[in-house]
């Protein structure tokens, strides 16, 4: 009988595989190595004088490519609910150059692979681009804090220069109600919950009937779903509720579709699906391309100011100008901050600002027939004003309800010294 090699201090044996097996300031290091002795017994080297580097300080970017991809993949997954786009980020990056170590990585090799890129027949968008080589740098950063590798050797590439996406607006009210008109049944209510919860496009893709809770008149965004990975609530109207109860009873009677792929992914929990019963997931955005070019809406097109999440922009937009607490639509948006709801999300034109307006129950009180709120002169505010002194109330309390009710346009234009306030009998 063959004598049993001995193996390395460090190195253990599993079937027909080798493995790294010792402690480095305290850490086990355990790695794969080789089924075959001479190689593993190499490698082994290699890693024992990498670690001993790391605790002297003397990292290098001598690390595995594949290792470094394993590495950051696993942390993408817990950490980014899109990491599935920085997979397909590597897989492109990979195709155009075939490396084994990170060393191999350099400004040139990137330089390199945007020229690649951008001279393709079709070539994708700067923006596209700034994203991919984005996730390289991403990834060397990880690494980098790991002290897995000694730099970033992309850390100081400018972008591309590209044409930024023009701001997103919301939809008037006019917009909302032609869009609504010239699509099918099935998106006509994908849209219209899109405006009335504020969902984002994943979220309400993945939207099932347990997440709603009809006692409490609420949908809850799992935090799986949730960008920011953190659940939250929305509040849903009645009508909201009785067409999502109606989906419910129909859902239980769907069946798989045949003789078609993706019957793996059929679905009774799901709220909105395709016609094959399974998560609504593609597509979506390219119907509301097509729906919104039929409705007439302006710059509903890519890079234009109306896509998908013009609809969360529109849900804000008029919850806001509606008179309602900002920060009750910051929570049901998700947002960390006021001051991005405000910021982002309210700058409506001046066509939605008016038509909201007439929604507000002061306007519907106040405002004359037959008189736009384009034609409220200083006159009809003075008469305004006069009116609310006449109940008791002070002129900053006049003024005050006046400028929530949507006439800061006539408040900002008045000659505020020169207004007749009638005093308190």
């Amino acid at each position: 009988m063959p004598r049993k090699q001995k193996l390395p201090r460090g190195m253990i044996q599993r079937g027909d595989m080798y493995y790294a097996c010792f402690r480095c300031k305290g850490e086990l290091i355990r790695r794969r190595l080789s089924s075959n002795f001479a190689t593993a017994k190499s490698m082994l080297v290699e890693l024992r004088a990498r670690a001993d580097r790391a605790e002297l300080d003397l990292l290098d970017n001598k690390y595995s490519w594949e290792e470094s991809r394993e590495f950051f993949l696993l942390w993408s997954q817990q950490a980014v609910r899109g990491w599935k786009q920085y997979e397909t980020d590597l897989d492109i990056f990979e195709k155009y150059n075939p490396i084994i170590s990170v060393n191999e990585i350099s400004e040139e090799m990137i330089l390199r692979f945007r020229k690649s890129r951008l001279e393709e027949d079709k070539p994708p968008s700067a923006r596209t681009i700034n994203r991919q080589v984005g996730t390289i740098n991403n990834l060397m950063n990880k690494l980098v804090r790991a002290k897995k590798i000694a730099h970033n050797p992309v850390a100081g590439l400018k972008e591309l220069e590209h044409i930024p996406e023009k701001e997103r607006r919301a939809l008037t009210i006019a917009e909302a109600e032609e869009l609504m008109k010239q699509s099918p049944k099935h998106w006509r209510d994908i849209w219209r919950f899109f405006m009335v919860s504020g969902m984002r496009h994943d979220e309400l893709v993945e939207f099932q009937f347990s997440d709603i809770d009809y006692d409490r008149k609420i949908a809850t965004v799992q935090k799986k779903n949730a960008k920011s990975k953190k659940a939250r609530e929305i509040p849903l109207e009645d009508f909201v509720l009785a067409d999502l109860r109606e989906r419910e009873k129909l859902a239980k009677h769907r069946k798989p579709a045949r003789g078609v792929r993706g019957g793996e992914n059929f679905s009774q929990d799901h709220v909105f699906v395709t016609r094959q019963n399974t998560p609504r997931k593609n597509n979506v955005l390219r119907q509301f391309y097509a729906f919104a070019k039929k409705a007439g809406i302006k710059d509903a097109h890519p890079n234009g100011s109306v896509d998908i999440q013009a609809l969360r922009v529109t849900f804000t937009t008029w919850m806001i100008n509606g008179n309602a607490s900002p920060k009750a639509v910051q929570k049901i948006l998700g947002h960390s901050t006021l001051e991005l709801t405000m910021g982002i999300y309210t700058k409506a034109n001046d066509a939605s600002k008016h038509e909201a307006l007439l929604q507000h129950p002061l306007s519907r009180v106040v405002v004359r027939e037959g008189i736009h709120p384009e034609q409220m002169t200083i006159d009809l505010f003075q008469e305004l004003f006069d009116g609310l002194i006449k109940t008791n109330l002070s002129q900053e309390e006049s003024l005050d309800i006046l400028s929530k009710a949507g006439f800061a346009f006539a408040f900002m234009n008045a000659n505020l010294p020169k207004v007749n306030a009638t005093k308190r009998n």
